[in-house]
Formats: C-alpha cells, sequence, structure tokens
C-alpha cells in the first residue's frame, strides 16, 4: 500500500492549495493525498470522489514522485502542439 506521510510544511501546502483551487480534477487529487495522509481507507476515497483504485493510486504515486506539481494539469497534447 503507498503511505503517505506529511510534514507540517507540506500538509500547510497541500491544504492552502486545496483551498484556492477552482479546478474540480485538480482538487479531486489534491483531495485524495489529503484523505491518504489522514489514513482514510482508499476504497473509501475511491467511492467518495467516483474514482478507481487504480486512478487512486496513479494520483498518489504522483505525489510521491513529483510532490504538488505532480498534481497539476497539463494541457492537452494536440494537433495544434
Amino acid at each position: 500500500m503507498i503511505r503517505i506521510r506529511l510534514s507540517e510544511t507540506d500538509a500547510q501546502l497541500l491544504e492552502d492549495e486545496y483551498l484556492r483551487c477552482k479546478d474540480a480534477g485538480h482538487r479531486d487529487r489534491l483531495q485524495i493525498v489529503r484523505l491518504a495522509a489522514r489514513d482514510r481507507p482508499r476504497q473509501q476515497i475511491a467511492d467518495d470522489l467516483g474514482l478507481t483504485i487504480r486512478t487512486l493510486q496513479r494520483w498518489l504515486n504522483c505525489y510521491l514522485e513529483h510532490g504538488l506539481a505532480g498534481l497539476r494539469p497539463r494541457k492537452a497534447k494536440g494537433a495544434g502542439a
């Protein structure tokens, strides 16, 4: 299981970004990390947010690898790119 342990500083940064966030998808990704750090059961987080466990795990791994930057929306690659 993926363990999320946040320092006080990281927890505050996460909370600040969550409170400022207006993008629903990004807000959900921040919420995943917030709840996981509070040891909420993964299945419960997934059910509450309407996600699969695999999607939840992917976002937790992104956070562990890249921090908050790993949760931020990226521009989609398209024909104009």
